[in-house]
């Protein structure tokens, strides 16, 4: 990707290797590898991300440990729980990338429909067999189609999410989401969010996925 920022408006996507991060007070770390610049306004920042994948996301897998990642997914899943009888194992994977979950719809037997911001990422996951939707269609998605829902590595990138009440209007009443955060990184806003919305969030794990000091949790339905 040579050693230039990519730059759209302000948003910035520098190679660490080029010296350090850009003169900005919020600067983040994405995958180890670049620095952004978070926008304060959420539409704006689902826009950079979007930007950030699309511009990525041919590379994708040069940049992650694909074996941990899809480890990773599979523990998510885990945290789901079985469906409500009668039901269909159902899930939603939320923010699916390059399709990394495809592989677990072979060795688990559910079925996993992606939806992600970057068009180019939802190509590359429909072309690694994955079933996938865009985020404008899960508005017409029926309330409870899905049995749960998972957020491998997303929500620290986006920690107060404008689609989380779409997210739990999808999920079925008794199911879940199950999210991780990237060494803890924007757990406390998220948790902070939800608890706006009335939705409960419970600590799963913490420090156990990758090692590396990972928070994951569960986000629960509102008590009626």
């Amino acid at each position: 990707m040579g050693s230039e920022a990519l730059r759209r408006e302000e948003w910035c996507l520098v190679p660490i290797a080029s010296g350090g991060p850009p003169q900005h007070p919020s600067a983040q770390r994405i995958l180890d590898r670049f620095w952004v610049v978070p926008q304060a306004d959420a539409r704006r920042q689902e826009m950079m991300l979007a930007f950030l994948f699309d511009t990525l996301a041919e590379r994708y897998t040069d940049f992650v440990d694909v074996p941990r990642n899809v480890g990773n997914i599979r523990r998510l899943v885990g945290l789901l729980g079985p469906p409500a009888q009668g039901r269909a194992h159902r899930v939603l994977d939320v923010g699916c990338g390059a399709g990394l979950s495809m592989p677990l719809v072979r060795e688990l037997g559910i079925d996993i429909i992606g939806v992600d911001v970057s068009d180019t990422m939802r190509r590359l996951a429909v072309e690694a067999g994955l079933r996938v939707i865009d985020p404008q269609q899960l508005q017409a998605v029926r309330a409870g189609y899905f049995s749960g829902a998972f957020a491998a590595y997303v929500f620290h990138l986006d920690p107060q999410p404008s689609s989380l009440p779409e997210i739990m209007r999808v999920i079925d009443r008794g199911g879940v989401l199950a999210a991780n955060f990237h060494k803890g990184m924007g757990y406390e806003e998220f948790a902070s969010y939800a608890s706006s919305l009335n939705l409960p969030v419970t600590v799963r794990t913490q420090g156990k996925l990758s090692g590396s000091g990972d928070v994951a949790v569960t986000v629960s339905h509102a008590v009626l």
